[in-house]
Order: structure tokens, then C-alpha cells, then sequence
């Protein structure tokens, strides 16, 4: 019996050598698609053994819903809370939010040069009553912290136009077609748009959420090539020295 069940033992060992292991990612921004792009050839240098498949989740209620379900290993997600899934839930960097508004209104003109103004939820509502409110569609972190951020002041969901990433919200407010949140990477230096800093901040998470049942050391070393992209691309970023007081 104990031979048998050497036998058994010895034939599944062979058998999993003889596989070729795969890591399944899931992603749910462009930032994440981004990181994996620079991060990935380093990491398939280093095991040419080992495939590796990328696939979009959307949001993160997907994803978690694909870690749950066996679907994916691990995925690299921005979220608006470390709160959402009971796995193992690491953050690689906070980010934070800045409201964008074309400069040509007047709320824009009575601050001037001042770099980085601070407002307030009821101070941006009192600021910009007429302005919809330019967001990425429900699901999205993005969409959590501005909801979050309103939820105790008067927030006009008939004002609000779906845009599906960054880019197109920044192009509308350049166009003056109203309001947008942009995090700190995607700031642009354009003169038809003028940025304002939050109070309180509004801060989203870049994170890796693995699945249950896996074990961590199967992959730092993916995790530490990706914790030190976000060092070098976001953790690193700093604003301009003078700020405003808060308004």
C-alpha cells in the first residue's frame, strides 16, 4: 500500500513538472495594463518556463467575482477602499484625485496663477451649479469616490455625462463641457483646464487582490516588480510647491 501510494504520489509530481505552469492576471485599468507592459518582459526573462495571460476584468466586482470562481489568480486593480474582498488584499500605491474644470469659467478665473486650489464638496457645488459632472461609469473606482465624496451634499445625478476613461474626460473639459476627477498621473498641462485640489483628498488604491486558497510566495516576485513600478511612477510624483488654503 505504501508503494502504491508513492507510486501515486511520484506520478503526480511528474505530472505537474511536466505541465507548463501558467499565471492567470486579471486587470481593471489602464494604469494596471500599463504597469504590466513594462513589467512583464522582465518577469518572462526570468521565467521563460512560465505562461502568463492577461485578461480585462472590467471593474472590480468582476474580478473579485473571477478570484472567487477559480477564473483568474491574481488581479492588479485600482479601488477606492482596502474593504471589498476578504483574500489577500495588498496596496502597491495611493493616488490621489484632482478636479478638473475648464479655465474659461469664471470659479476658474477668480483664482488666478494659484497652483492647486483647495475645495471643498459644497464649496465645488456652490462654485460650479450649472457644470455637469464628467465621471467614468458605475463600477469604476473613480465613480465610488466622487459618490463618497458628495454623499452628504445636495449631488444632482441628472447633471452627470458617462465618459469611458480619462482621456475622453479630459478632452471634454478642455471643451468646456464640464467637470471631471483626474488622478495625479494623468494631469495634463493644458491651458483650457484648470485643476483643483480636494478636501478631504480623494485618494484611490492601486492593489493586487490574489486568490484564496494560493500562496504568496508563488508570486512576490511578480508582486515586487510591480510594487516597484508604482514607486517609480506614482509614489515618486510630487505637485507643486504652492498650494492654496482650503476654499
Amino acid at each position: 500500500q505504501n508503494i502504491i501510494q508513492l507510486t501515486k504520489q511520484f506520478t503526480q509530481k511528474l505530472s505537474e513538472l511536466s505541465a507548463p505552469k501558467e499565471i492567470r492576471i486579471g486587470t481593471t485599468s489602464a494604469t494596471a495594463i500599463r504597469m504590466l507592459d513594462d513589467i512583464l518582459p522582465k518577469y518572462r526573462a526570468l521565467h521563460p518556463e512560465e505562461a502568463v495571460s492577461i485578461l480585462d476584468c472590467s471593474n472590480i466586482d468582476t474580478a473579485i467575482y473571477s478570484l472567487e470562481n477559480g477564473k483568474m489568480d491574481l488581479v492588479f486593480v485600482t479601488a477606492h477602499t482596502d474593504k471589498l474582498y476578504h483574500g489577500p488584499f495588498h496596496v502597491l500605491a495611493k493616488e490621489e484625485l484632482f478636479l478638473a474644470a475648464p479655465s474659461s469659467h469664471p470659479a476658474c478665473t477668480r483664482y488666478g496663477e494659484i497652483a492647486f486650489p483647495k475645495l471643498t464638496a459644497p464649496k465645488i457645488l456652490q462654485l460650479f451649479p450649472a457644470c455637469p459632472f464628467i465621471l467614468p461609469y458605475q463600477g469604476s473606482s473613480i465613480r465610488y469616490l466622487v459618490d463618497n465624496f458628495f454623499q452628504n451634499y445636495l449631488y444632482d445625478h441628472h447633471r452627470i455625462h458617462n465618459a469611458a476613461d480619462i482621456s475622453t474626460i479630459l478632452d471634454m473639459v478642455a471643451n468646456g463641457l464640464g467637470l471631471g476627477f483626474i488622478p495625479l498621473t494623468r494631469l495634463t498641462a493644458n491651458s483650457n483646464i484648470k485643476y483643483f485640489a480636494l478636501s478631504p483628498k480623494m485618494i484611490r488604491l492601486h492593489a493586487v487582490l490574489i486568490k484564496s486558497d494560493a500562496k504568496l510566495e508563488d508570486y512576490r516576485e511578480l508582486i515586487g516588480l510591480a510594487a516597484r513600478y508604482y514607486k517609480k511612477h506614482i509614489s515618486s510624483l510630487s505637485l507643486p510647491k504652492k498650494d492654496a488654503e482650503e476654499s
